[in-house]
């Protein structure tokens, strides 16, 4: 999730105050692939190849972090 940009993970958590809670982490995580996936249908959909990649580095990103 923050796999390009791991400065930005700290400077969010320094700013936010706190790490995130395990549910929050979890809601995270679900949420990212549900945006994953939501990508990769509209991308199919409207044939939109750009989307369908977006699509799959989300969910790439995610199953390997």
């Amino acid at each position: 999730m923050w796999a390009p940009r791991p400065d930005l993970k700290a400077a969010y958590f320094t700013g936010y105050g706190r790490a995130l809670s395990a549910g929050e982490e979890w809601a995270l995580r679900l949420l990212t692939a549900r945006l994953g996936v939501s990508y990769l249908a509209t991308g199919l959909s409207r044939r939109n190849p750009a989307l369908v990649e977006r699509g799959h580095l989300v969910l790439r990103r995610l199953t390997h972090a």
